[in-house]
């Protein structure tokens, strides 16, 4: 009989290697000997839908439900968060209509948070409190239960330093982030207001200039934006409007226009009025060539 060097490593080593694959192959490993029977139960991450009780911490979940119905995607959640989970994705490709627990709402736990749900949506009771979070990555439409369409998604997220939204259908949306730093908004025209008093970095792309009624970023210094149809640009007064409500302290732009990628950039020290029309004739020159 061979001798089985694997099953001698240490509880860490092991842990490192169930850690890098599918959650039920690892779970298929208790099977092998006494040795295995309860080695996936201290993995830190589980990367499927079905949860199996453990009284470890959690410290990262995938979920990728395809037909599972929304009860289960809650009680995978609230498992999560009442094991200490610090980043949870939640990936749903399917038109399913995604329901969050309450408890989620105030989880002190996390800090990473991907809802990616772009046919269908998320609903929560109310307005997410997350104090720790930090990253927040979202591509569905947020729907609460009092369907209260004024209501500021972001202002209960205290910590939040980089926000990226896609295709956010709702309107009037307002992003008021005290310590924002990176903020990228794709396929998202129109936005009611943004005020984020520390934010430096900032990625727009779209079809179109972005309207936005009120602006607040007073430390912006690093712009990106690619509008897809450079058409809805030329003579629009709305390219106008965005380009003075970001380009005010910036020291490094890029305006990138249909397919090709015509580019302009900027790194030569604050963006000011005066540069205006320099900045739109080579926007025009651009469409010529």
């Amino acid at each position: 009989m061979k001798e089985d060097r694997m099953s001698n490593l240490s509880d860490d080593i092991l842990l490192l290697i169930l850690d890098k694959i599918n959650t039920f192959e690892a779970v298929k490993t208790s099977i092998l000997s006494h040795r295995w029977k309860n080695l996936w139960c201290h993995l830190p991450r589980l990367r499927f839908l079905f949860i199996f009780a453990t009284e470890y911490a959690i410290h990262e979940l995938h979920l990728s439900p395809l037909d599972a119905d929304t009860e289960s995607v809650e009680k995978c959640v609230l498992f999560a968060i009442n094991h200490g989970a610090e980043s949870l994705r939640l990936l749903a490709p399917t038109s399913l209509k995604l329901r969050l627990p309450a408890a989620f709402l105030t989880c002190e736990t996390l800090q990473e948070l991907e809802l990616w749900n772009p046919y269908g949506s998320v609903k929560l009771p109310q307005r997410l409190f997350l104090p720790n979070l930090k990253t927040f990555h979202l591509e569905t439409l947020l729907v609460f239960d009092d369907d209260d369409i004024s209501m500021e998604p972001f202002s209960g997220l205290p910590e939040l330093e980089k926000l990226t939204l896609i295709k956010y259908s709702r309107d009037g949306i307002v992003i008021k982030a005290p310590k924002l730093r990176l903020l990228e908004i794709i396929d998202i025209p129109k936005v009611e207001e943004i005020s984020a008093p520390l934010l430096t970095s900032f990625i727009y792309r779209g079809n179109k200039a972005w309207e936005c009624e009120k602006v607040n970023l007073p430390m912006l210094e690093q712009v990106y934006v690619h509008i897809y149809n450079h058409r809805y640009c030329v003579n629009h007064n709305n390219f106008i409007r965005m380009s003075d409500q970001l380009l005010g302290n910036a020291t490094t732009y890029r305006f990138e226009f249909g397919t090709h990628l015509q580019g302009l950039e900027h790194n030569d020290g604050p963006f000011e009025v005066k540069k205006r029309g320099s900045l739109l004739r080579s926007v025009f020159r651009c469409f010529r060539e």
